[in-house]
């Protein structure tokens, strides 16, 4: 597996994700408890890593949604973060940023209107992007990062660095 190769693996995978408006229906109206479009998302990501590697660990103590190691004991080569809220994403980014990683990705779901789902995307892209410069963070230092937008209709990617 190639580490430059891990981020468009994420990005196909998503494409081929069938995210239905009935996949943001919580079963249970409960703080914490998260939408099965969240678990479809982590558990796609799950089945490509572990055919690319029988190493993994899903919801690490680091708080992150999705951590792909090289070996048992080996480095992090990916890292996950899936909100359906977009006012997440800067928490989300500073878990991100806090650990050493090549490959970083945020992936905003959500089922909202186009436009609402676009502009909140771009909002946030802003405020990752604040949050980075404010870090003084580079891709030589920060590694690979991807942010995504995923709804039952629309796709996107923007690459961070």
């Amino acid at each position: 597996m190639s580490e430059e190769d891990i981020i468009g693996e994420i990005e196909a995978l998503l494409k081929k994700v069938d995210l239905k408006e009935s996949d943001f229906e919580k079963k249970e109206k409960v703080p914490g408890v998260k939408a099965p479009a969240h678990d479809k998302i982590v558990e796609e990501i799950d089945n490509y890593w572990s055919a690319k590697s029988p190493y993994l660990s899903r919801f690490s103590a680091y708080g992150i949604d999705f951590i792909g190691r090289k070996s048992s004991e080996g480095s992090i080569l990916l890292a996950v973060e899936v909100d359906s809220g977009y006012w997440r994403a800067v928490e989300s980014c500073l878990k991100l940023a806090d650990i050493r990683c090549p490959n970083k990705v945020w992936i905003y779901i959500t089922n909202e209107q186009r436009q609402y789902a676009k502009e909140n995307f771009e909002y946030t892209l802003k405020e990752i992007r604040k949050l980075l410069r404010i870090r003084n963070e580079n891709k030589s230092e920060f590694g690979n990062f991807a942010a995504f937008l995923k709804t039952p209709r629309d796709f996107r990617k923007e690459v961070i660095f």
